[in-house]
């Protein structure tokens, strides 16, 4: 079933009159087991891989076997369990990364199974029809992953949950004079602990061969009991709109409309009614090429001169490397074309990231981005100097998909975000850790 070890060594039976006694090493248990369970003779095949499990030989290929087993018997959760196992030893074991798809997609876990059918496609070593089946299977599992939901909830300590400067004064001109003016409380750095809920959900719909109609949406909740619930902040945002497949199901393209809006202490802070155009296009086995067109009007509840055009591209490439983590680097350009040019601003920058699978069952996300940004016009009121931002931030993930309560996975994420500004109100840090539940369904 897979590349076993070297011919084993099979010791000359100790013979008595009643019976014989043979000794096998542990490549030759390993080799017996495999050859007992591709005849599915499954209940022989047990016993050989328990002994090794207790002699502590081959536990990838062992694991392998289990799963197999155990997926050919129905037994799908441990099936899921023993191929994890096998793969947190040998992230390159394509047989038991392939068994995994396809046993999560038995399941219905058909996300999960896409994943694991795109790490396991960047074999160089499959064969090519091996290779399009598994295009054709991960086509498949998009067609059939009609509806998703995902749902998480914890705890966030924030250091500034109001993105606000540390500063205590700003200086402010008046008539030509520059004075400083003492911020209020509101208008500083503020920390805090939140309560967070985030929900996403997708639907899919087929209307012919190359046509599917999509609809998505994204909220977004944090509120600060323990703190000022002046901070309390709400966003949603719903986008659809029809997919095409093209290129024989190696390009996707998407046009969607798309709303949004977002509240802070209670009172509409912005809300944005546009258009989003999407592409992929699958350039190698391991190779993909991602684009996003993002436009809106932008409406502010707090003062109209925040109120504009925003235009944003967002290109990015990502490679799937030993078969576990997948690598993804790109470029981001911004326009924030507002009607107070004091605010209107040009974004440039650069993003790199990572993501995959560690043993144990953890899985790992990592990404660092830096922009620049400037300004249109001076803000006469606080510098004389149009500004200037230089923007970083960085997020690391971790989540446990062995642990479970009630379908939920906990998931941290720490993130930083800095804010370098030419004029000094607008510059800030802000440190947050999320300590949630997450699920997928």
């Amino acid at each position: 079933m897979y590349a076993l070890p070297a011919e084993p060594q099979v010791a000359t039976p100790a013979c008595t009159a009643t019976s014989c006694e043979v000794t096998l090493d542990a490549d030759a248990v390993l080799a017996l087991a495999d050859r007992l369970t591709a005849a599915r003779r499954f209940t022989e095949a047990a016993p050989l891989l328990k002994s090794l499990e207790a002699a502590n030989k081959f536990p990838a290929e062992r694991h392998f076997l289990q799963g197999y087993i155990a997926v050919e018997t129905a037994a799908y959760e441990t099936a899921i369990k023993h191929f994890r196992s096998a793969l947190s030893l040998r992230p390159d074991m394509t047989r038991a990364r392939l068994e995994l798809a396809r046993t999560l997609a038995l399941v219905g876990r058909n996300q999960a199974s896409d994943y694991h059918f795109r790490l396991a496609g960047a074999s160089g070593a499959l064969p090519d029809d091996l290779s399009r089946a598994i295009f054709n299977a991960r086509a498949l599992l998009r067609d059939r992953n009609r509806l998703g939901l995902d749902v998480s909830f914890g705890l966030a300590p924030d250091t500034n949950i109001n993105n606000a400067t540390a500063d205590q004064t700003v200086e402010v001109d008046f008539g030509g004079i520059r004075l400083p003016l003492e911020l209020s409380e509101d208008a500083r750095r503020t920390s805090g602990v939140g309560l967070t809920s985030t929900i996403s959900g997708r639907a899919r719909q087929p209307v012919g061969e190359t046509t599917t109609l999509v609809a998505e949406g994204f909220g977004r909740f944090i509120v600060y009991p323990w703190s000022d619930r002046n901070f309390d902040d709400y966003s949603l945002n719903v986008a659809a709109g029809p997919e095409w497949s093209l290129s024989k199901g190696r390009t996707r393209l998407s046009v969607m409309g798309q709303g949004g809006g977002r509240w802070f202490a209670g009172r509409q802070l912005q809300s944005s009614l546009g258009a989003r155009l999407v592409g992929e296009h699958i350039l190698s086995r391991s190779l993909r090429l991602n684009a996003n067109i993002d436009l809106r009007h932008l409406e502010s509840g707090i003062d109209p001169g925040f109120g504009g055009e925003q235009y944003a591209l967002r290109v990015t490439l990502d490679r799937v490397v030993r078969q576990s983590l997948i690598v993804t680097g790109g470029f981001t350009v911004r326009r924030d074309a507002l009607l107070d040019p004091a605010f209107a601003t040009t974004e440039a920058g650069l993003l790199l990231g990572l993501g995959g699978e560690l043993p144990k069952g953890i899985n790992i996300g990592a990404s660092v981005d830096a922009a620049f940004a400037q300004a249109d016009a001076v803000a006469p009121l606080l510098s004389d100097k149009r500004r200037q931002d230089w923007r970083l931030g960085a997020r690391l993930t971790l989540g446990s998909r062995n642990l479970r309560l009630w379908g939920f996975s906990p998931v941290m994420v720490y993130s930083m975000q800095a804010n370098y500004s030419s004029v000094s109100f607008f510059s800030f840090t802000r440190h947050r850790l999320e300590l949630s539940m997450s699920r997928f369904f």
